[in-house]
């Protein structure tokens, strides 16, 4: 039997079933959550607008019946024996497209068609054959939810609903991904507004919504266009697919051992779980494994969400590396914190968390109300009070202290100016979109930076010494560099001596990189000499009597050894691409390190999914992963 999943193309005539269930058997079954409904993909024929193929739920084969959608009137239906001549003679057919109709008698009255009759079909008697099996990584047809005729979800044969479905991990090169097609383009505008406004699907298919629709002289071709159950359809078409193609990439980064990051993020009841990863064009990718609203229990969504991508076992989730702002999670053997959100929770403790200058950060807002430049809401709340004293100062020519003392408010505002300009700008540089350039190779050298600028000098006042001693303190207490920080840095070419480090720290990285090139590398990436940059190979016939070869040295030495341009953040992974021939194996560890962000902003980074009422999570796995496409 046919495994295709719902919303696939459907099958070929010659593959479609010669005998048929009774409608009756197939309206009970509908009734049982037996069989479901779904509209066909592959038909040009304006009867594909009305009807719908009516399939086995089990399997989902074609029965061979199908159905209207305004009347439920069901029929029989075979391409090569019935055609769809009786389709357009049913009278809903005839009320839709009434010129079509028109059009069919009067070319039947001239004799220049006929419409052929419908031959009887034996019963029981079945000479379809088997279609071939598809594999899209999806068990039980995938992770797709079915709907019945009143647009419900139904459930499974084991009456388990399918949003448990695990999906199974295969091999990436037999991945079939269907690609959706929505043949009405009103049908796309709308699904397309609806998961990138996060407006759920009931809206669109509301009276008042079609009112405006025709206020707006909008045409509509087809009623099915805002029927709940199709347009329910197509999203789950879309959600499907979308899946399909996380599941691939989690295939190849599992099969190749690529490697990538697993992010989790979380604010308040909001959680959004992705996946971070290099593709094959060193391109760094973001894509949303889950998100839901109004989330009870963290630990249970994670685990959830991984159960649903195969990835609960030890030896899966530790290919990757955790990161998240809530916490460590059990199991994983690398886990990392959201760097952006530990400086924001250490200046908080250090500087405002005690009151001490309340006071002076209302007096610089009340001054920025006058004027009327109060900044815009900032991404944490030390960084507004720093951008609202900022603006005071920039703007002191512009009006008059008035009941202010400013000669007492100018000292401190200047200082905590001075003092966390420096975190202000690695909080925001360490947010950069995941998916424009590496940032986890950053975090070290930001380290360090801070560092720098918290040493005390002889002119510092009393007030910015305290400051800077407890800014220290928490800066010791809440922040320490991960050994994948410091191996970030080293795949960053400029920085590949590590002089911010000590020779012991130095050495100690090293030895990690090339524990992690026999890890990591041993199979999937290998370097055979003939694959190798003609650079490196031997230079002449005599290599076996030449006392040392660029060949053995092991890639640590050569990368340290080579002489080359230096490149920018925007320019890294570029690099690692042209220098992927020359250093095969690194290069490897390079595409797996560089992926990991330095700070989780799937929630930050879209507005729309702040104080949001509760939202369907298929909407929402559509607005992370395509809206911004």
């Amino acid at each position: 039997m046919s495994t295709s999943p719902a919303g696939s193309p459907h099958v070929p005539p010659s593959k479609q079933p010669r005998s048929f269930p009774s409608t009756e058997q197939i309206r009970e079954m509908l009734k049982n959550n037996q069989c479901y409904a779904r509209f066909r993909e592959s038909g040009a024929s304006d009867v594909w607008k009305l009807f719908e193929e009516v399939c086995y739920k089990s399997n989902n084969e074609f029965t061979g019946i199908i159905r209207c959608t305004k009347c439920n009137h069901m029929a029989r239906y075979h391409g090569h024996i019935t055609g769809t001549s009786h389709m357009r003679r049913h009278r809903c057919f005839g009320e839709l497209f009434p010129d079509a109709v028109k059009h069919l008698q009067s070319a039947k009255k001239d004799g220049s068609n006929t419409t052929p009759r419908t031959p009887k079909i034996p019963k029981n008697q079945m000479i379809n054959k088997t279609p071939e099996k598809r594999s899209i990584c999806l068990e039980n047809g995938g992770d797709s939810k079915k709907v019945d005729e009143d647009g419900m979800e139904v459930e499974n044969e084991t009456g388990e609903n399918e949003k448990g479905v695990k999906i199974e991990l295969r091999t990436y090169n037999n991945q079939t991904i269907i690609t959706p097609k929505v043949r009405n383009p009103m049908a796309n505008t709308i699904l397309a507004f609806c998961y990138s406004e996060l407006v759920n699907l009931e809206c669109v298919c509301s009276n008042s919504f079609k009112a405006v629709l025709k206020g707006a002289a909008v045409k509509v071709s087809t009623p099915l266009l805002l029927n709940l159950p199709y347009l329910r359809a197509r999203a789950n078409e879309l959600y499907v697919n979308e899946k399909a193609s996380i599941v691939a990439a989690l295939n190849e980064s599992i099969e190749r051992n690529i490697g990538g990051a697993i992010v989790s993020d979380f604010k308040d009841d909001l959680c959004i779980m992705s996946f971070s990863y290099i593709d094959s064009d060193w391109r760094l990718q973001d894509r949303t494994l889950r998100g839901a609203t109004r989330i009870d229990d963290i630990l249970t969504f994670i685990s959830q969400t991984l159960g649903d991508y195969g990835l609960l076992k030890d030896t899966l989730i530790n290919k990757f590396i955790y990161i998240s702002n809530a916490g460590a999670l059990s199991g994983v053997k690398v886990h990392l914190s959201s760097v952006s959100h530990l400086l924001d929770n250490l200046v908080d403790q250090a500087v405002f968390q005690d009151g001490k200058h309340d006071q002076l950060v209302e007096n610089c807002k009340y001054i920025c109300s006058e004027l009327k430049i109060l900044p815009e809401v900032a991404i944490s709340p030390w960084i507004y009070r720093y951008d609202v004293i900022n603006a005071v100062l920039e703007n002191l020519d512009k009006f008059s202290p008035g009941n202010f003392s400013m000669d007492t408010m100018l000292p401190s505002m200047t200082m905590i100016k001075n003092l966390l300009a420096p975190f202000r700008e690695a909080s925001v540089l360490m947010r950069t979109d995941v998916q424009e350039v590496p940032t986890i190779n950053q975090v070290a050298l930001q380290y360090f930076k801070l560092h720098k600028e918290l040493q005390l000098k002889e002119d510092d006042s009393e007030e910015l010494t305290d400051q800077k001693k407890k800014l220290q303190v928490s800066l010791e207490s809440n922040f320490e560099l991960h050994m994948m920080h410091k191996v970030a840095v080293f795949l960053w070419p400029n920085f590949r001596h590590l002089k911010m480090f000590t020779e012991s720290e130095r050495e100690e990285i090293y030895a990690e990189v090339r524990q992690m090139l026999e890890e990591k590398c041993s199979e999937a990436a290998a370097p055979l000499e003939e694959n190798l940059d003609d650079s490196i190979k031997a230079q002449t016939q005599y290599s076996e009597w030449e006392a040392v070869t660029e060949f053995d040295q092991d890639e640590v030495t050569r990368y340290l050894l080579d002489k080359f341009n230096h490149c920018n953040e925007k320019t890294l992974l570029t690099w690692w691409k042209e220098a992927s021939k020359r250093y095969p194996k690194l290069s490897q560890v390079a595409r797996s390190i560089l992926s990991i962000p330095a700070t989780v902003t799937s929630i930050e980074r879209r507005q729309r999914l702040h104080s949001r009422p509760p939202v369907d999570e298929e909407l929402m796995f559509l607005h992370c992963n395509m809206a911004t496409r």
